[in-house]
C-alpha cells in the first residue's frame, strides 16, 4: 500500500501542478488581451476628444 500511496501522490502533485500552470497561462493572455483592449479604446477616444476639440475652435475661429 506504501508504494501505492506514492505514485498516487506524485501523480495527483503532477496533475494539479500542470493544471495550475495552465491556468496561469491561460490567465496570463486574457490580462494581456484585456490590456490591448484598453490601451485601443484609449487611443480612439483620445482621437475623438482631439477632432472634436479642433472641431469647436474651428467653429469659434474661421482663421483658424
Amino acid at each position: 500500500m506504501g508504494k501505492y500511496s506514492l505514485i498516487v501522490v506524485a501523480g495527483l502533485v503532477f496533475t494539479f501542478g500542470y493544471i495550475a500552470s495552465n491556468l496561469n497561462q491561460i490567465g496570463e493572455y486574457f490580462s494581456d488581451d484585456l490590456v490591448a483592449h484598453y490601451e485601443r479604446a484609449e487611443a480612439r477616444l483620445a482621437a475623438n476628444s482631439a477632432a472634436h476639440m479642433a472641431l469647436a475652435v474651428l467653429a469659434d475661429s474661421s482663421t483658424w
